[in-house]
């Protein structure tokens, strides 16, 4: 009789599963670990007649017992050691019975057994137990001459046995088992020979059964059956692919594994894609991008590199974004790069952008600049790349606008200056913008680069900062140079403008543009003098410039009916017209306005004697030093400076003495101008006052000193210029390398050498070596 061999878990259940949970891991270890069992070449067990309890009664049967020492390839040798160990397992039973072996083994071996006659008492049980064990091997039968006609198999064993029961996938590919039972995946039970026959016909429904494995809740088998289904011909790897995103981390391996020949394979590589962008295991996730890396299809093996650039390590994610700055064209490259811009790791974030720089990726680089997850030095870097490389328009505009509003002060007037080199509307308007700004020196880089521009489409942005009284004189004077540097027809188009700060810089321009044209023309003082009668304040005061700059015994006329207008600005204007006047012309009434209740007339009168060079005023000058308006008070102090006669030593050290005093004014204004003023005395006095101020917690303080010792020219001012090279702020660090240059002393060389090798700003790097060259 058969009876079908029982595992363990059917005999006892519940016990079964908690070992099988603890042993599942070491189940899985092994088979990752080994290769597919090949139950073709037979069972590496002995068949043993033993009593055992079956159905409450004992019965004799043939048990099998495994034996390490049969394992391997079947062959003549193998068939001996099975005979031998089925001896010493029980000698007193087989006596000195032998075994000869003959043909191919197993297919077409003979295999004769001579049962020692000593013994034939036995020799049932030997019969039983030598065919069953060596038929296990796959023999066909065994012969027993003088104890068994012809060859003996195992139906002609009269004995119960234990029989071989196997998973489907264990029988497969087909091989020489004969005995064997197969189970089927619904449980049934089918005879090895019908498995194999129906293999061999090619039968889809169980080629089907074979791979419906793979969806086992059993890992082992799982593992198992997808290392062997490579093995039986026809491989499906579509029905492989799942197990990609299997739960467990070993299948996963093991499903790579499987797929190892399918790296040119499209839809396997876009599984694979998928498995890597949701893989948490590191080391699977390598396997993962090192087997896309393999194909030989572009849009699949970039995805190693995009591996590597996001979760490489600090050799692999540079490298990778160096190979991928080859793949142009192809914008996912273009964001993985713009990605890895935000890495922490610097190396990795540089080798991005130099990248991108290569790929000449414009739109990713200037979004990047706009991140804040991107480090500030990265964004600097992007934006002078663009800046300096690009040949779209738009993108040098947003680089140069980032420069310009997020670098020191000597960056941002040179990237003002290059939006408005591009000479496009939309870079000028960008210049416009920092009309406004906070930092005084991009609004005079703004206003500069606009007066270097010319345009007239400029003056509704210039007119709109004088009007928010931002630095409303110098702008006014910008707006002013750009309209009188305009043909006398256009300028004189701009007197009927709506709006009356743009009037009033065409009509202060009609007396400039006159005098460059070299004109005579009366029409242009008539249209002047009506302008002096204009109910607008703004107009009568700009008509009264212009008449200063025509500077005529006529216009002198007219200003005299003006001096006591009702408006200051309009009396400020008459004075600073009077300032072109070098004969005295109107003298009183410049002194009169030094006693204007309105400090703004008082200040323009102070300038317009300066211009004139009155030394005259001294004495009124000099009491408004102390004047409680600080725009009077600069004024003063300025005027004062050039009065001074420079061979006066007492005259000079009481401005100097003066001066000293004005630089912890209260005012910043008066501090500014009075380093300023002092910057004009080749004195080491002067040196001397100006010296406390260059190292003011006040960055707009340190810089006005630093410049003031540079324009001094005294040899004593270069110790303290050297001092400044070390300053925290880049612009200090600049003025004072600008103030090594005027001054000239060779006795700052050492300290702009040491300074080469430590400064990090590569464009103070560059005006460190040039200074060098002229000292």
């Amino acid at each position: 009789m058969n009876t079908q061999h029982m595992s363990r878990c059917e005999q006892h259940p519940k016990g079964a599963r908690t070992l099988g949970r603890k042993l599942m891991g070491a189940l899985v270890a092994v088979a990752i670990a080994w290769p597919v069992a090949a139950f073709a070449e037979g069972g590496s067990v002995r068949y043993s007649y033993e009593t055992v309890e079956i159905g409450g009664q004992a019965e004799r049967v043939l048990v099998p017992v495994g034996e390490a020492t049969m394992g391997g390839k079947v062959d003549a040798d193998t068939l001996q050691r099975a005979f031998e160990t089925l001896k010493r397992a029980k000698r007193p039973t087989y006596g000195k019975s032998t075994i000869e072996i003959t043909g191919k083994v197993p297919e077409r071996a003979k295999v004769v057994v001579k049962i020692d006659p000593e013994n034939a008492r036995y020799a049932i049980i030997i019969i039983a137990e030598t065919v069953y064990t060596l038929t296990e091997l796959g023999i066909a039968g065994v012969e027993f001459p003088g104890n068994a006609s012809g060859v003996v198999t195992r139906k002609d064993v009269p004995f119960a046995a234990y029989t071989l029961t196997v998973p489907l996938w264990k029988v497969l590919p087909p091989g020489n088992l004969s005995t064997t039972q197969v189970q089927m995946p619904d449980g049934t039970l089918e005879p090895v020979a019908a498995i194999y026959a129906r293999w061999k016909s090619n039968s889809a429904e169980l080629r089907k059964m074979v791979y419906g494995y793979l969806a086992s809740d059993d890992v082992f088998t799982v593992i198992t059956v997808a290392r062997l289904l490579p093995t039986l011909g026809s491989f499906q790897p579509d029905d492989v692919i799942s197990l990609l995103n299997h739960s467990s981390r070993p299948v996963r391996r093991v499903g790579l594994e499987v797929l190892k020949d399918q790296t040119n394979n499209e839809k396997v590589l876009a599984a694979v894609v998928k498995a890597l962008d949701g893989e948490q295991d590191e080391e699977t996730a390598r396997a993962l991008a090192a087997y896309l890396g393999q194909s030989r299809l572009a849009p699949y093996n970039v995805h190693s590199h995009y591996f590597l650039l996001a979760r490489g390590n600090d050799e692999e994610a540079p490298k990778a974004a160096e190979a991928l700055a080859s793949r142009s064209g192809d914008e996912q490259v273009v964001l993985r790069l713009a990605a890895a811009l935000e890495d922490k790791r610097e190396p990795v974030s540089r080798a991005a952008l130099a990248a991108l720089g290569k790929l000449n990726a414009d739109r990713a680089r200037v979004e990047a600049m706009g991140s804040e997850k991107v480090a500030a030095p990265i964004r600097t870097q992007l934006a002078e790349d663009v800046a300096a490389n690009s040949k779209d328009a738009p993108s040098r505009v947003a680089a140069l606008t980032y420069l310009a509003k997020n670098s020191p002060e000597g960056r941002s007037a040179s990237a003002i200056a290059a939006l408005g080199a591009m000479n496009t509307d939309e870079s000028r308007k960008v210049v416009e913008s920092f009309l406004g700004d906070h930092i005084a020196a991009r609004r005079l880089a703004a206003s500069q680069t606009l007066l270097k521009i010319g345009k007239v489409e400029s003056l509704p942005a210039i007119v709109a900062v004088v009007r928010a009284n931002t630095d409303a004189a110098a702008m006014e004077e910008v707006g002013y140079q750009i309209m009188s540097a305009q043909p006398m027809a256009t300028i004189i188009e701009h007197t009927t403008s709506r709006d009356n700060l743009i009037q009033r810089l065409a009509y202060r321009a009609i007396g400039e543009r006159a005098v460059k044209d070299g004109s005579t023309d009366k029409r242009t003082f008539d249209t002047l003098e009506a302008g002096t009668k204009h109910s607008d304040p703004l107009i009568r005061g700009a008509a009264a410039r212009a008449l200063g700059t025509l500077a005529s015994a006529d216009s002198v006329k007219v200003l005299a009916r003006m001096v006591d207008d009702k408006s200051p600005p309009v009396r400020r204007d008459v004075a600073l017209a009077l300032g072109n006047f070098k004969e005295g012309e109107l003298v009183e009434t410049l002194n009169k306005y030094l006693t204007d209740a309105a400090p703004i007339v008082i200040s323009g009168a102070i300038d317009a004697l300066e211009q004139r060079e009155d030394v005259n005023a001294w004495k009124p000058v000099w009491s408004h030093a102390s004047h409680a308006d600080a725009g009077v008070r600069s004024s003063a102090l300025k005027a004062l400076t050039t009065f001074v006669d420079r061979q006066d030593r007492e005259a000079v050290r009481q401005v100097i003495s003066l001066l000293g005093g004005a630089v912890t004014d209260k005012s910043e204004t008066v501090q500014v101008a009075a380093l300023s003023q002092l910057g004009r005395f080749n004195e080491e006095m002067a040196v001397t006052s100006i010296a406390i101020r260059v190292s003011a917690e006040e960055k707009y303080l340190r810089l006005a000193a630093v410049r003031a010792l540079g324009n001094s020219g005294h040899p004593s001012a270069t110790a303290l210029v050297v001092r400044a090279l070390e300053d925290n702020e880049v612009d200090v660090r600049r003025a004072a390398i600008e103030s090594v240059g005027k001054l000239k002393d060779r006795s700052a060389k050492p300290s702009l050498q040491k300074r080469v090798e430590l400064e990090k700003d590569p464009e103070l790097v560059e005006l460190i070596r040039a200074t060098l060259k002229t000292i």
